[in-house]
């Protein structure tokens, strides 16, 4: 009896197991960070590019939780850096500057072509963005790759008007595991430039 019950389990997880992991998509494996589902999915059919309900991209998802593993196999099996945009008009760099994404995140999405020059529909760029943060180590990166301190959002702000606003708490610190937060040394950086 024992025998023809595991027989008969066996023979369910035989039958159904693909079938459950075909009818979860490609969105949830990265909230998950599985990236052993990801890649099963994009093999089988899943586009890395398609936004969700919520208007982000997987690779957004994964650059916003600063998920590196997950940032890696997306990059490197068709996700675009800089398309598709969030409702906000938003690249997966800007998204990592906005959120966790640290150093590690920004120079895998710059290595990948990402502009660092593009604007959100408010004007703002992933510079501003990191600034906000004082993401210090962030800011010289993406400065080093040719992003413009002096670009303005729609409001008339500068990456250094964002840092200079930037309210930085022990949360923002401790969140940010792979960035290096100085609002001092972010201001200081970028004032250097506008001398």
């Amino acid at each position: 009896m024992i025998k023809d019950c595991s027989l008969i389990a066996l023979i369910i997880l035989i039958l159904f197991v693909p079938f459950a992991a075909k009818s979860q998509t490609l969105i949830e494996a990265v909230n998950k960070n599985d990236t052993t589902l990801a890649l099963k999915l994009i093999k089988s059919g899943s586009d890395p590019n398609k936004l969700d309900e919520n208007g982000s991209s997987p690779l957004m998802v994964a650059c916003r939780w600063n998920d590196i593993p997950m940032i890696k196999l997306l990059l490197t099996n068709g996700a675009k850096p800089d398309e598709p945009r969030s409702a906000k008009g938003r690249t997966p760099l800007m998204v990592a500057c906005a959120y966790y994404g640290g150093i590690t995140a920004t120079t895998l999405l710059t290595k990948s072509g990402a502009d660092v020059n593009i604007a959100s529909a408010n004007g703002a760029t992933a510079l501003m963005l990191a600034a906000q943060n004082a993401k210090v180590d962030v800011v010289e990166h993406l400065l080093a790759k040719g992003a413009d301190a002096s670009k303005k959002d729609a409001t008339g702000m500068t990456a250094l008007d964002y840092a200079i606003k930037a309210e930085i708490t022990d949360y923002t610190i401790q969140s940010n595991k792979d960035a290096r937060i100085d609002k001092n040394a972010t201001i200081a950086k970028l004032k250097s430039l506008s001398k």
